[in-house]
């Protein structure tokens, strides 16, 4: 079982939203992240054969290894988005705000990084930055956030337990070649995890 700590207000704030919509009950009680994201983007298949599941958010990254009726471990690892803006933002001498509208726009338009240059406004004149180097940063960041997870759960165990894949969710996610790393570093088929059976208003 999980035991999830924090601080009252804190947790509160989240869950007053909920509550000003109706959702109100004695069961509502916080959740650690990754079975939320697991309850959202995984089928049944998923858990009864084994999937990793890896969900990188600003600033942190969760995963949980699935198989058979319930998990065979997770963590937490203090490394996310941020962190790649801030990698961006020291590499390639701009501000965070800047570094970190590269990376929205990188999230947001697919083939924004196929473009040869990404053009700043500087201060004297038009900065062109080749986008092969955001990629490459932002790149290594991922493997380190890969190789993390792979030293806590262990090669063997992925191989043993892991049938259906990796899922990967969350804001990186968004990263285009953040699969291709992944395949690469796991040796396994990987997929985005999408949210699951959502309709109605957006």
């Amino acid at each position: 079982s999980f035991c999830i700590f924090g601080e009252t207000n804190t947790v509160n704030n989240y869950k007053r939203p909920f509550e000003e919509c109706g959702y109100i009950g004695s069961n509502q009680e916080p959740v650690f992240s990754g079975i939320a994201s697991s309850v959202a983007t995984l089928v049944s298949e998923d858990y009864k054969h084994g999937a990793l599941l890896i969900d990188i958010g600003a600033g942190t990254t969760e995963f949980m290894l699935f198989h058979g009726t319930g998990y065979f471990t997770c963590g937490v690892i203090p490394v996310g988005c941020d962190h790649m803006a801030n990698d961006i933002s020291i590499g390639l001498d701009l501000h965070i705000s800047r570094a970190r509208k590269i990376l929205l726009d990188v999230f947001k338009t697919e083939d924004f990084l196929r473009a040869p240059h990404i053009e700043i406004e500087g201060s004297v004149e038009l900065r062109k930055i080749p986008s092969v180097s955001v990629e490459k940063i932002a790149e290594l960041r991922i493997n380190e956030i890969m190789d993390i997870i792979i030293s806590k759960i262990g090669i063997s165990n992925l191989k043993r337990h892991v049938d259906r894949g990796i899922v990967i969710c969350g804001g990186g996610a968004a990263f285009p070649s953040v699969i291709r790393c992944a395949e690469k570093k796991f040796d396994a088929p990987v997929r985005i995890g999408l949210p699951r059976e959502i309709n109605g208003a957006v």
